[in-house]
């Protein structure tokens, strides 16, 4: 369930800045499809990964989880 929460939530927050999927993988320093599956809930993030894309959102990580 949480994996899912915070895919969804980080879907919200890439579409409100207005960026694409690989758009926000590219400032995050990770792949496309790898941002994919944490949106779709089927990847688990890890911390340092949590704390790339926030940063790329320009966001706490505290609103991912």
């Amino acid at each position: 369930m949480a994996d899912k929460y915070i895919g969804r939530t980080l879907r919200t927050l890439r579409k409100a800045k207005g960026k694409t999927q690989g758009e926000l993988a590219a400032k995050a320093g990770i792949h496309r499809i790898t941002l994919l599956q944490i949106e779709l809930g089927r990847s688990k993030p890890d911390f340092d990964t949590l704390e790339r894309l926030a940063k790329a959102l320009g966001t706490p990580m505290s609103r991912l989880v």
